[in-house]
Formats: C-alpha cells, sequence, structure tokens
C-alpha cells in the first residue's frame, strides 16, 4: 500500500468519525426528520356508484396498508353530517375488515309493476389510521339504498269500499308483512291517526283522495307548519297491532288509517280504503249481542244473529247425547263489529235466566250462573242417565254491555244393542225409473251400479231367478248375505236427514256407506231428484252428528263408500287448500279438521286426507299384524273388475262393459303420514303407549300427487285404518275410502268377512230362500208400483220392520 493510499483511506475515517460525534453532539438541538407515510385504504366490497339500487342491509369489506408500519384501525362514517368550520364529522371505530351496515331508505318510489320500495342516497367514507397516528386519506362511495316496503291490512272491522258501522266502544285490529325484513317480517312499529270533522286534515278529502292524506303527512310537512313527518299520530310497538276507542259519537263518521315502518324507515305506502283505511260510521250498539257458536264432537251450531230470548223455541238447539257419558260443550261468540267479548258465563237447569246469584260452589252448584269470564270456552257436565231432558246455558256480554243467550236442550239416551247390525244406506245411486203401466222398470244405464244393482250386490240371497231378464238367469249373492243385519235407507224426501241416536243405539254395529257423488251434493232432502246425503246433512254448520254420539256410547262403526269422509267434513271445507284436489287439513281456516270434527275424534284421521277420483292400486299394508287371525283374511289387494273374474252375464246381463269395468273410483286417503299414539294401561299410576290406528290398506295411483313409495316399496297413502282405543271405553271405528262394490267380487267378500268376522266377531250363516215378491231393481208383476220396490223410502228414525235377508232376493 503506498503514502496516498492510506492518507487517503485516514481521511476518510476521520471523517466519519467527525460526522458521528457531530451528530451526537446535535442530537438534542437538530435531529434528522423521517418522514412517516400515511396508510392507505381500499374498498373491496362497497356498492359502486348511484347507477344502481342496493338493499339496504348491506356488509361492506375493505383492506389497508402502510408502507412504513402498520394499520392500528378504521374510522368510518355513513352520510357525514356538515358541521361548524373547524369541526370534523363524527367517526366510527373499528379494528375489524368488515362491517353491515343498514341504510335508511324512507324515499317513497313506486317501480314499473306497481311495487313501491323506499329509496335514500347515501355516503360512505373510510379512511385508516396507522401505529403512530396518523390517520390516511378516506375512501368514499355514494350510492342508492333500497327496501321493499311494509304493508298493513286491517282485519277487524273489515276495510272495503263500503262504510263500516260500529258501535261507540269499538277495537281496531290489523296485520303486517314486511317481505324483505332482516331481523323480522313484521314492521317494526306501526303508526295510526283516527280523523274526524275536527281534524288537521279533512277526514272527506281523505275519503275522496286518500293518498293526499299521505303527502300531506309525510312530504309537505313542512309547508303545512308540523313539527315534522307523521306528526299527530300515534305509535304502536311491533307486538301491538290493535287500538281501542271508547266514547266515539253516535251519528258521526271516522276516517282511520294505520301504516307501518321496516328497519329502513320505509312506510306502508299505499293508502287504500281496501287494506290500510276504514270509514267508521258509528251507531248506537246494536240491539242484538254476540253471535254464539256452541259444538262438541256430536254438534255445531251457529246462532244466525245475536240475542237474548229464553223462552223462544227457536233459541233452544236440540241434540240427543249419550248416557252414562260426561259431556264436553265448547263455546265462543263473534261480536257485532268493532266490539268486544267481555265474558262468558254458563249455567245447567238454571231455574231463571235472570237470577244472577252466585254459585256456592264452582264445580257443584251448576244451576247457577258460573262466574263471568272471557277465558272461559268450555264445561264438562254429567254422566246422565238414560231418558233424562237437561237444558245447558251460555251467556256472551260485549264490551257494549250487550248479551246473547245460546240454549241446549240435552235428551240423553242409552244404547240398547239389543240387535247385531245396521247398514246404513246413505249413497245417492242412481234409482230405478218406472214406466206407468209396465210391469219392469227400464233398464239401468249410467255408471255401475245403480242404487237397484248395488242392492242386489250387497245383500242378495243368491240363486233366484232374475225378473225381467233372459230366462234362465239368477241373482248371484250378495256380499253381505248370511249375516244377520237390517238395513235403513237415507233418501226419505224429508228436509230433516238426521238419523236418531236412538235408532243407531239399538245396534251393536253399524255400516255407513256414502258414495262419492252423494257426498258432493248440498241440495236438500226433499229434491226429488238428487237430494243431499244425510251424513253431509248432520256434518254441516248447525248439524248434529248421531253417529259420533253413537260410536262414543260403545258402538262399533265402519264408514265407507269413497265418500263418506268428505260428506261429514265438507261443510267445513277452506277451500283455498285445496288446489285442484278437495283438501281436509288440521291446518285449514275454517277448522275442517280438528277437534269436533267426526274424522279427527272418531275416525282419527288427524293430520290431512284428500278425496278424488282416480285409477286406485290398493294393496294390503298390515305391517307386524300380517299372521294375526284378526288381519290375516284381508285380501293382498282391491283390483277393478275384468270379465274373467266378474263376468258381465252373472253380474250385470244388461250392461255394458264400458258401464260395468270401469278404471276410475272415488277415493279418500290420509295424505300427510299420521301416528296414533296411545296409553292403554287403565292403571293412571303406569303408562303402556302403544299404537292405537292400524293401517290395513295403502293407495297408490298415477295421478295422485306424491308417488314415490317407501324405503320397503309400500306407497305412502293410507286408504283404509281401524281405530281401537284404550279401556275403559274401547273406542273403534273402521274406515275405508273406497266403495265396497267397485272391486272383484271375491275380494270384496274377503274384505267384508274378515271385518265383520276378524274384527267384529260376527258370524255368517247360510242363505235360506228368497220371497218372491221382491227383486234387485226390477218391480215384479205382482206389484206393478212405477218405482222398483227396492227402493222403497223409511222415514228416518224408523227401521224396515223386516230384516234385509227376507226382503230381496
Amino acid at each position: 500500500m503506498n503514502t496516498q493510499s492510506v492518507k487517503s483511506l485516514l481521511s476518510v475515517v476521520l471523517g466519519a468519525v467527525a460526522l458521528v460525534l457531530a451528530l451526537g453532539c446535535a442530537k438534542d438541538k437538530n435531529p434528522i426528520q423521517i418522514e412517516n407515510h400515511r396508510p392507505e385504504v381500499r374498498l373491496t366490497s362497497a356498492p359502486i356508484d348511484t347507477s344502481s339500487l342496493y338493499y339496504y342491509s348491506y356488509t361492506v369489506n375493505w383492506v389497508g396498508f402502510d408502507p412504513d408500519g402498520r394499520v392500528d384501525h378504521y374510522l368510518y362514517t355513513l352520510d357525514p353530517q356538515l358541521l361548524a368550520p373547524g369541526q370534523d364529522t363524527v367517526w366510527e371505530r373499528t379494528e375489524d375488515n368488515e362491517r353491515r351496515l343498514f341504510f335508511k331508505s324512507s324515499e317513497r318510489i313506486e317501480e314499473a309493476g306497481g311495487r313501491f320500495i323506499g329509496r335514500d342516497f347515501h355516503v360512505f367514507l373510510i379512511k385508516a389510521v396507522d401505529n403512530q397516528g396518523a390517520a390516511g386519506p378516506y375512501n368514499s362511495r355514494a350510492f342508492y339504498s333500497y327496501t321493499v316496503a311494509p304493508n298493513v291490512r286491517i282485519t277487524n272491522p273489515r276495510p272495503g269500499a263500503y262504510v263500516s258501522f260500529v258501535t261507540p266502544s269499538v277495537r281496531i285490529s290489523w296485520n303486517g308483512q314486511d317481505p324483505d325484513g332482516v331481523f323480522t317480517t313484521k314492521p317494526v312499529k306501526y303508526k295510526y291517526i283516527l280523523l274526524n270533522a275536527s281534524s288537521a286534515f279533512p277526514k272527506d278529502l281523505a275519503i275522496q283522495q286518500p293518498d293526499s292524506l299521505r303527502r300531506y303527512y309525510a312530504v309537505y310537512w313542512k309547508e303545512n307548519g308540523l313539527a315534522g313527518p307523521w306528526a299527530g299520530w300515534d305509535s304502536t310497538s311491533a307486538e301491538t297491532t290493535q287500538v281501542q276507542f271508547t266514547n266515539l259519537t253516535p251519528g258521526t263518521d271516522y276516517v282511520f288509517t294505520v301504516i307501518g315502518f321496516d328497519e329502513a324507515g320505509a312506510y306502508s305506502p299505499l293508502f287504500s280504503f281496501t287494506t290500510n283505511m276504514i270509514i267508521l260510521r258509528v251507531g248506537f250498539a246494536a240491539v242484538l249481542g254476540p253471535r254464539i257458536t256452541m259444538f262438541n264432537e256430536f254438534f255445531n251450531y251457529t246462532y244466525s244473529t245475536g240475542g237474548y230470548c229464553p223462552t223462544c223455541e227457536r233459541s233452544i238447539v236440540k241434540v240427543e247425547v249419550p248416557g252414562n257419558e260426561f259431556i264436553n260443550v265448547n263455546w265462543f261468540a263473534e261480536a257485532p263489529p268493532g266490539a268486544d267479548i267481555q265474558s262468558y258465563r254458563w249455567a245447567l237447569d238454571i231455574e231463571d235466566v235472570f237470577d244472577n246469584t252466585p254459585r256456592t260452589n264452582e264445580g257443584t252448584d251448576l244451576s247457577h250462573w258460573s262466574s263471568p269470564s272471557a277465558g272461559v270456552t268450555s264445561a264438562r257436565i254429567g254422566p246422565f242417565q238414560g231418558g233424562e231432558v237437561h237444558l245447558f246455558y251460555i251467556e256472551a256480554t260485549d264490551n257494549n254491555g250487550l248479551k246473547s243467550l245460546g240454549i241446549l236442550r240435552f235428551t240423553i239416551v242409552v244404547a240398547s244393542f239389543e240387535k247385531s247390525m245396521l247398514i246404513v244406506d246413505d249413497t245417492r245411486l242412481r234409482a230405478d225409473i218406472g214406466t206407468r203401466g209396465q210391469p219392469c222398470v227400464e233398464l239401468p244405464s249410467g255408471p255401475w251400479p245403480s242404487a237397484a244393482e248395488a242392492d242386489t250386490f250387497l245383500y242378495a240371497q243368491g240363486g233366484v231367478p232374475w225378473r225381467c231378464y233372459p230366462t234362465g238367469t239368477v241373482t248371484p249373492r250378495g256380499i253381505f248375505a248370511g249375516y244377520d243385519f237390517d238395513t235403513l235407507g237415507t233418501r226419505t224426501g224429508r228436509a230433516e236427514l238426521t238419523v236418531p241416536l236412538s235408532t243407531l243405539g239399538k245396534y251393536r254395529h253399524v255400516i255407513w256407506m256414502t258414495d262419492g257423488s252423494g257426498a258432493a251434493n248440498d241440495r236438500s232432502g226433499t229434491d226429488p231428484v238428487n237430494p243431499g246425503t244425510a251424513l253431509r246433512w248432520m256434518g254441516r254448520r248447525g248439524g248434529v252428528n248421531t253417529l259420533a254420539a253413537y260410536v262414543k256410547q260403545g258402538g262399533k262403526v265402519w264408514t265407507a263408500g269413497g265418500g263418506a269422509a268428505a260428506a261429514v267434513s265438507i261443510g267445513f271445507n277452506d277451500a283455498t287448500n285445496d288446489n285442484g284436489t278437495l283438501t281436509f287439513d288440521r291446518n285449514g281456516a275454517r277448522g275442517e279438521l280438528g277437534p269436533g270434527r267426526f274424522m279427527f275424534d272418531i275416525v282419527k284421521w288427524q293430520s290431512q286426507f284428500q278425496v278424488r277420483k282416480a285409477v286406485a292400486n290398493i294393496s294390503r299394508s298390515l305391517g307386524r299384524f300380517r299372521s294375526t287371525a284378526q288381519y290375516a283374511g284381508f285380501p293382498e289387494r282391491l283390483e277393478a273388475k275384468t270379465p274373467a273374474t266378474d263376468p258381465l252375464s252373472v253380474e250385470a246381463p244388461t250392461r255394458r262393459s264400458s258401464s260395468f269395468y270401469q278404471t276410475g273410483v272415488e277415493i279418500e286417503y290420509l295424505s300427510l303420514e299420521h301416528f296414533m299414539i296411545e296409553d292403554v294401561d287403565p292403571n293412571p299410576e303406569q303408562v303402556d303407549e302403544q299404537s292405537t290406528l292400524d293401517t290395513l290398506y295403502r293407495v297408490r295411483a298415477s295421478t295422485l300427487q306424491d308417488q314415490q313409495p317407501d324405503s320397503t316399496g309400500t306407497p305412502r297413502w293410507v286408504i283404509m285404518t281401524y281405530y281401537h282405543g284404550p279401556a275403559p271405553k274401547n273406542q273403534t271405528a273402521v274406515h275405508s275410502g273406497f266403495p265396497l262394490y267397485f272391486f272383484k267380487r271375491e275380494q270384496c267378500q274377503q274384505l267384508v268377512d274378515q271385518v265383520l268376522q276378524g274384527l267384529w266377531g260376527l258370524t255368517r250363516t247360510g242363505v235360506g230362500p228368497a220371497p218372491a215378491r221382491y227383486s234387485a231393481g226390477f218391480t215384479s208383476t205382482q206389484d206393478p208400483a212405477p218405482a222398483a220396490a227396492s227402493r222403497r223410502a223409511v222415514p228416518v228414525g224408523a227401521v224396515k220392520p223386516w230384516s234385509i235377508r227376507n226382503a230381496r232376493d
């Protein structure tokens, strides 16, 4: 290394040392400033611009970056406020990288198609703050948010195009829906107003131009000197959907309007007298009072009007009920429009309904009025002895002090069960048509069977020449031939079709057959061509179902025909859930399948059943009971007739194949799964829960809505069941949702034999000779009446004085 090089290196080292010393000495006087770079933030998910609408609930995402440190937190604000000079807007702090925000959307906008939405303009700002406390530049987005506006509908009194007449004390109820709510599908609050002649906004203008009321309070409130939008309106919470007004002036008109607000601040945009507005005309309190409905599993009666007349015969509802049984009575009442039920009370065999002496004991002193209560809507009375008659009174009072009286007269009937079996023909099959002066009626026409042909199939002794048929034609034996039974026809020509409980109670077993066409007929029993059925008459609103009472007192019943379930239920049908198929659902709005209904209480079909005509494939479905003697005799399948199994020459000599060999049949089937589990141990201290509703047959058809069988390949839909209730009542009921005459004769015979012998323990004896006078559907030369002797009407309440075994051949 040369001298020059060393000098140079030393100079550099000394210079560096001097620089270090200089820096050290100057540390407190003049340090070197190193600039802190501000952080940045970028929006990764956020509204883009103002050309589109964005949902009022929106999740905004962002990421931050600090080139010389780290991002400590973020500051954001929505719709920054313009404050005084030198003041910053209010910022929200967060360490997260996303936030779900709710944007107010209250400006009313009508879209194409008539949909109303709420809209508002918004600005979102966000900035990052680093670990040295420095805030970076903000990032922003401007956009419009929207929400679908909620809707509100007044439910009571019902709004409409006309005036609603109400009492001076009126309660108005409503419900609301928010179709796009995030946390709730109901409005978060309601506002309402009651306009009269002295209101700030003229009620007559509201009636003529409903939307002017909205514009006055929502849009032009500043111009009208109001404190703010909706000033003067009352508010309720989301849970409060009714309001009570009292002391309204009789003879005065009012306009009531209610609106709902959603989470985004949007309000019900459509002001209409069919939804959220109503014109109230106040009159004096209605003079008739509440309208009472009384019901249980035997009857369901609603008075046409309110009223209070303890001595009027028209006020008394006459009902036969089983003896030696407790009787449950249920009730409710509808107050006049705008009024409310204040209380109920009841009494049994009270001497004077105007005697208000209180009971000495609520449980035993039944001949005085019970304590008034709005919550007591049922009573349990009895048991009573046969032949007794009792009067049960229900009083309903509304908040205007008006009262109505309901009266039930119970006649107590104790079943004798002295006879074996009654078959009730409640079908409306085609009757014979006679020609005056001719010995024979016209040949049957239309779908097989006619009424007389059904009689032959069901009851004929068999082996007897078939009159008015080709020589040598003899009748086949009916599927009930050989059993001990009587018959009763319900085609009586009378308006009152109820079969008395005293008649049914003579028999240990009742088979009740109603066909599908008859069940659909709503005509009077007096109609000469196509009268209604007794089961439909007894199952209507206001009807008395003596068949239910019969089962409750220990009688055994088999309902069949393809229309029995529909007939007894159709009076309560809710058409809105039919969807092309007659449907009876437990959740129906009219209570079409529930407590107090025959199919629910007696047959125990308690989920949903449907009725329709179908090409049915019916197969036995016994599960674990397949090998038991009680069920083993049921045929494996029920199949449509064929020429090989049921030849025309034997079954219907004058028929064409097309009318006899049919494919479609009326069926009733459980369309939702249902299990009936009950405690069968009579000891109240022990529990033995078992299934008490057994499936006997299931059905499959190409036209049923759900064709998928279960995992074992068994069709889903149940079409025949057997209910056997626990002791001590041991209530039973068989229901088959199809006619007994549609399928192959051999299979129908097996089915009847298994129910009557396997389930009921009856016996079948030989068939004796038939009397010469009667034929199955055709009048003999010895009895030239124009109508078939086999279809003679039997008065309701009277059993034919002869057994069917001796009536037809």
